[in-house]
């Protein structure tokens, strides 16, 4: 029997209420990097002609080379699936093939996971529960599982468990990160495994303040994942094993790696997106609902982006949106003057959005993917428009968060950079109260309540904005609110929350003092 028919066993069973398609299917062809679309506003936006990146995009030229981006030695061995014996500490059987692939099971194969991998195991289950939706890229719970009775999946099973005590135990969480970071550093056979358990590390780490460990890391992630050619199309389908759902993982980890170097360089203001500039051909990921249900359709690719948003109107995935937002703040790194350019891009990718997509809702629930895009959309235009505006960002130049200019007199003076950085920031501070748990969310969404934060915070300075305006005041009472709430869970937001409380008061002390020395 092989481990394909096991997992369609075990995730079509009953008890698990999945079902993985595990017949190969064909791969679709060339490669072009993004057209991506945009605009002022969800709700509507002016027209705009349709706009493709620059040719330097084009993905379709790979390069004998792989340039460095972080000193990472070349000369490691590179593994392909699964690249080690099954692990000794547990109690499985080997399903290791003569030609490194996985082969045949015993005949007393049993579909139980093994132990120490319990479905109840709480800090994987906290995982799924509490982590997964916000970064969806390696295999729903199930099919995890049952893969790692026939691979060695230490590293990255002990990355998830740490994440995920991140969220029930936190006092455990010290030893569950050392143990990871043992295991990946011990892992001398780079692989995808490898990168995925780094990601999830990069994305911990970042939240809980560590974020040279982050970046170092991050450099090991970018270097592998080119070292292994996981930015090529093939390599979902060579390491796969004929297994969509884990071709599609696969996809996903190369362009969750993209999205989140994006992130951590917007955020940090480092403007070092290095993937931004590597060809990628690999298809774009499904929808999430499609993900969990293993019935993953033929991709597309970035070039089918940009056809059919021309030519008709069907709508790609969530997870695409976020990933051409992605790609868009590249651009905005690349071309900081170009302000026109990456406006149309922004207006463009506004326009293209279904209507369905506007409400990062999908059937009732969170669309995650979907709400990570339009959050990226509207901190992009923050960062576009804020260092051509009139707001004076002296008063918050100290909050890490912050957007990188004459202060106006009056409001009805406001240039129109001012009114959209305004504008975004509002819309910004209006996703805090989506409905759902805050916590469900990225904590890269701490980093753009805060960015809205220095947006209110340097209106609010302004001699003419009264000191008791009652919008500017409960857009910051949320704000704070928001990030004490993720403060529970990620040290980044106390730290972040604490330099906005700081810098409100520091305002409401200069408005108070103005106020005192105005005539009557």
């Amino acid at each position: 029997m092989s481990l394909g028919r096991v997992l369609e066993l075990a995730v079509t069973s009953p008890r698990f209420q999945l079902r993985v398609l595990l017949a190969p299917h064909a791969v679709a062809e060339s490669p072009v990097l993004i057209a991506a679309s945009t605009a002022i506003t969800i709700d509507s936006a002016p027209p705009v002609t349709g706009l493709e990146f620059p040719p330097h995009f084009d993905p379709s030229i790979f390069s004998s080379t792989v340039i460095s981006h972080s000193g990472v030695d070349r000369s490691l061995p590179v593994a392909t699936f699964p690249q080690t014996t099954a692990s000794t500490t547990l109690p499985v059987l080997s399903l290791q093939g003569p030609l490194g692939g996985i082969g045949d099971p015993d005949p007393a194969f049993s579909l139980e996971v093994p132990r120490g991998l319990l479905q109840t195991e709480r800090y994987i289950d906290s995982f799924y529960r509490n982590f997964y939706a916000a970064h969806p890229f390696i295999l729903p719970k199930e099919p995890l599982l049952v893969l790692a009775q026939g691979a060695s999946l230490e590293p990255l099973i002990a990355a998830i468990r740490w994440i995920g005590s991140l969220f029930v135990e936190q006092h455990a969480s010290q030893g569950l990160l050392n143990d990871a970071a043992r295991l990946i550093d011990g892992n001398l056979l780079k692989d995808g495994f490898l990168v995925q358990a780094r990601l999830l590390l990069i994305i911990g780490l970042d939240g809980i303040r560590q974020r040279k460990r982050a970046n170092k890391l991050m450099s090991e992630a970018r270097d592998i994942s080119i070292q292994i050619n996981m930015n090529t199309s093939p390599f979902a389908t060579s390491h796969g094993r004929g297994i969509p759902i884990l071709e599609e993982s696969w996809r996903r980890t190369w362009w969750e790696l993209y999205v989140v170097d994006a992130l951590m360089s917007g955020v940090h203001q480092t403007n070092t997106f290095a993937l931004y500039d590597v060809p990628a051909d690999v298809g774009l990921p499904c929808e999430e609902n499609q993900y969990l249900l293993g019935q993953i359709p033929p991709h597309m690719h970035l070039n089918d982006t940009e056809n059919i948003g021309l030519f008709d109107g069907k709508p790609f995935s969530s997870y695409t949106y976020r990933i051409q937002c992605a790609c868009i703040l590249g651009t905005l790194q690349r071309m900081p003057t170009n302000v026109d350019y990456v406006d149309k891009l922004l207006a463009n990718w506004m326009l293209r959005l279904p209507a369905s997509k506007y409400t990062a809702y999908c059937n009732g629930a969170l669309d995650e993917m979907m709400f990570q895009a339009i959050m990226m959309w509207h901190a992009i235009s923050i960062l576009l428009h804020q260092p051509h505006s009139q707001l004076d960002p002296s008063s918050t130049y100290h909050i890490k968060a912050c957007a990188p200019n004459t202060p106006a007199t009056s409001s009805d003076a406001f240039n129109p950079h001012t009114k959209r950085t305004i504008r975004a920031a509002g819309e910004l501070s209006k996703l805090v109260t989506h409905r759902v748990p805050l916590l469900s969310h990225t904590h890269f969404f701490a980093y753009m309540v805060t960015l809205s934060s220095t947006i209110h915070l340097s209106k609010w300075s302004l001699a003419f904005v009264a000191q008791d305006d009652e919008d500017l005041r409960q857009n910051m009472r949320q704000s704070i609110g928001a990030l004490i709430k993720y403060a529970e869970k990620w040290p980044i937001a106390q730290h972040l929350g604490c330099q906005v409380k700081r810098i409100a008061k520091e305002v409401y002390m200069m408005k108070k003092r103005q106020q005192q020395k105005s005539p009557e």
